[in-house]
Protein backbone atom coordinates (compact mmCIF):
# COMPACT_ATOMS: atom_id res chain seq x y z
CA UNK A 1 0.00 0.00 0.00
CA UNK A 2 1.22 3.41 -1.01
CA UNK A 3 2.21 5.48 1.35
CA UNK A 4 0.30 8.95 2.17
CA UNK A 5 2.75 11.19 1.19
CA UNK A 6 2.93 9.38 -2.31
CA UNK A 7 -0.47 9.22 -2.60
CA UNK A 8 -0.66 12.87 -2.33
CA UNK A 9 2.27 13.66 -4.58
CA UNK A 10 0.58 11.08 -7.04
CA UNK A 11 -2.55 13.17 -6.62
CA UNK A 12 -0.95 16.06 -7.23
CA UNK A 13 0.92 15.58 -10.26
CA UNK A 14 -2.46 14.35 -11.47
CA UNK A 15 -3.84 17.71 -10.53
CA UNK A 16 -1.19 19.83 -12.11
CA UNK A 17 -1.60 17.59 -15.34
CA UNK A 18 -5.64 18.27 -15.46
CA UNK A 19 -5.01 22.40 -15.08
CA UNK A 20 -2.40 22.22 -18.07
CA UNK A 21 -4.37 20.40 -19.56
CA UNK A 22 -7.04 22.70 -19.98
CA UNK A 23 -5.14 25.47 -19.98
CA UNK A 24 -3.67 23.88 -23.18
CA UNK A 25 -7.06 23.29 -24.30
CA UNK A 26 -7.90 27.63 -23.63
CA UNK A 27 -4.78 28.46 -25.12
CA UNK A 28 -6.14 26.25 -28.62
CA UNK A 29 -10.01 28.03 -28.36
CA UNK A 30 -8.57 31.66 -27.49
CA UNK A 31 -5.97 31.07 -30.08
CA UNK A 32 -8.85 29.66 -32.61
CA UNK A 33 -10.54 33.25 -31.97
CA UNK A 34 -7.67 35.15 -33.71
CA UNK A 35 -9.28 37.83 -34.80
CA UNK A 36 -9.74 40.63 -32.43
CA UNK A 37 -11.34 43.41 -32.69
CA UNK A 38 -10.06 46.47 -34.07
CA UNK A 39 -7.63 48.68 -31.95
CA UNK A 40 -6.45 45.19 -30.26
CA UNK A 41 -9.35 44.72 -28.47
CA UNK A 42 -11.08 41.44 -27.22
CA UNK A 43 -13.67 39.75 -29.57
CA UNK A 44 -17.12 38.47 -28.24
CA UNK A 45 -15.78 35.26 -29.29
CA UNK A 46 -12.20 35.77 -27.36
CA UNK A 47 -14.66 36.85 -23.73
CA UNK A 48 -17.04 34.08 -24.68
CA UNK A 49 -14.10 31.68 -24.39
CA UNK A 50 -12.23 33.62 -21.29
CA UNK A 51 -15.31 32.85 -19.40
CA UNK A 52 -15.29 29.53 -20.00
CA UNK A 53 -11.80 28.83 -19.61
CA UNK A 54 -11.58 30.76 -16.00
CA UNK A 55 -14.83 28.86 -14.90
CA UNK A 56 -13.55 26.19 -15.75
CA UNK A 57 -9.99 26.25 -14.86
CA UNK A 58 -9.97 28.19 -11.71
CA UNK A 59 -11.02 25.07 -9.47
CA UNK A 60 -8.03 23.01 -11.47
CA UNK A 61 -5.61 25.79 -10.83
CA UNK A 62 -2.16 24.99 -8.86
CA UNK A 63 -1.91 27.15 -5.71
CA UNK A 64 0.59 29.36 -6.79
CA UNK A 65 -1.99 30.78 -9.35
CA UNK A 66 -5.53 29.82 -7.98
CA UNK A 67 -6.15 33.00 -6.65
CA UNK A 68 -4.86 35.10 -10.07
CA UNK A 69 -7.50 32.74 -12.03
CA UNK A 70 -9.94 34.37 -9.34
CA UNK A 71 -8.68 37.79 -10.08
CA UNK A 72 -9.02 36.96 -13.68
CA UNK A 73 -12.35 35.62 -13.21
CA UNK A 74 -14.02 38.04 -11.14
CA UNK A 75 -12.70 40.73 -14.37
CA UNK A 76 -13.95 38.74 -17.37
CA UNK A 77 -17.12 38.28 -15.91
CA UNK A 78 -17.36 41.70 -14.28
CA UNK A 79 -16.25 42.91 -18.03
CA UNK A 80 -19.30 41.06 -19.88
CA UNK A 81 -22.12 42.10 -17.08
CA UNK A 82 -20.92 45.54 -17.74
CA UNK A 83 -21.22 44.97 -21.18
CA UNK A 84 -24.94 43.09 -20.97
CA UNK A 85 -25.95 46.32 -18.72
CA UNK A 86 -25.77 48.18 -21.16
CA UNK A 87 -27.00 46.16 -24.28
CA UNK A 88 -23.54 45.91 -25.53
CA UNK A 89 -21.31 42.73 -26.49
CA UNK A 90 -17.59 42.86 -26.91
CA UNK A 91 -18.09 43.21 -30.57
CA UNK A 92 -19.86 46.75 -29.96
CA UNK A 93 -16.77 47.73 -28.67
CA UNK A 94 -14.25 46.90 -31.61
CA UNK A 95 -17.19 48.51 -34.06
CA UNK A 96 -16.83 51.77 -31.48
CA UNK A 97 -13.10 51.83 -32.44
CA UNK A 98 -13.29 51.66 -36.15
CA UNK A 99 -15.19 55.26 -35.07
CA UNK A 100 -11.61 56.38 -34.98
CA UNK A 101 -11.55 56.23 -38.65
CA UNK A 102 -14.39 56.80 -40.19
CA UNK A 103 -17.07 58.09 -37.55
CA UNK A 104 -19.54 58.06 -40.50
CA UNK A 105 -19.58 53.89 -39.95
CA UNK A 106 -20.78 53.98 -36.34
CA UNK A 107 -24.63 53.41 -35.34
CA UNK A 108 -24.84 56.63 -32.61
CA UNK A 109 -26.74 54.35 -31.01
CA UNK A 110 -23.53 52.35 -29.92
CA UNK A 111 -22.23 55.39 -28.75
CA UNK A 112 -25.17 56.23 -26.36
CA UNK A 113 -25.00 52.72 -25.10
CA UNK A 114 -21.07 53.02 -24.01
CA UNK A 115 -21.32 56.93 -22.93
CA UNK A 116 -22.44 55.78 -19.49
CA UNK A 117 -20.08 52.92 -18.33
CA UNK A 118 -16.78 53.81 -20.05
CA UNK A 119 -15.43 55.12 -17.27
CA UNK A 120 -16.25 51.61 -15.19
CA UNK A 121 -15.01 49.96 -18.32
CA UNK A 122 -11.40 52.22 -18.43
CA UNK A 123 -11.00 51.47 -14.50
CA UNK A 124 -12.01 47.64 -15.11
CA UNK A 125 -9.26 47.24 -17.99
CA UNK A 126 -6.48 48.86 -16.53
CA UNK A 127 -6.83 47.32 -13.26
CA UNK A 128 -3.43 46.24 -12.26
CA UNK A 129 -4.37 43.41 -10.31
CA UNK A 130 -5.76 41.66 -13.48
CA UNK A 131 -2.35 42.76 -15.28
CA UNK A 132 -0.14 41.09 -12.23
CA UNK A 133 -2.54 37.86 -12.10
CA UNK A 134 -2.27 37.60 -16.13
CA UNK A 135 1.61 37.49 -16.07
CA UNK A 136 1.96 35.71 -12.87
CA UNK A 137 -0.48 32.99 -14.77
CA UNK A 138 1.76 33.40 -18.12
CA UNK A 139 5.57 33.05 -15.69
CA UNK A 140 4.04 29.59 -14.47
CA UNK A 141 2.38 28.19 -17.63
CA UNK A 142 6.07 28.01 -19.24
CA UNK A 143 7.65 26.12 -16.39
CA UNK A 144 5.20 23.78 -15.32
CA UNK A 145 3.31 23.37 -17.99
CA UNK A 146 5.24 23.66 -20.53
CA UNK A 147 3.07 26.61 -22.55
CA UNK A 148 4.01 29.47 -23.59
CA UNK A 149 0.84 31.92 -23.33
CA UNK A 150 1.84 35.71 -23.80
CA UNK A 151 2.16 36.79 -27.81
CA UNK A 152 1.57 33.00 -28.53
Amino acid sequence: MPSTAAASTSSASEDVAAYCERLEEGKQALDAEQEPGMGGLISQGQLEQYLLLADEITPLAPEEVSEHWVTIGQTVHAFDDLLDSAGLDADDLSTLSEAVADPESVDPTLLERVQPITDELDELLSDPATEQAFDSIDAHAEPVCGITLEGG
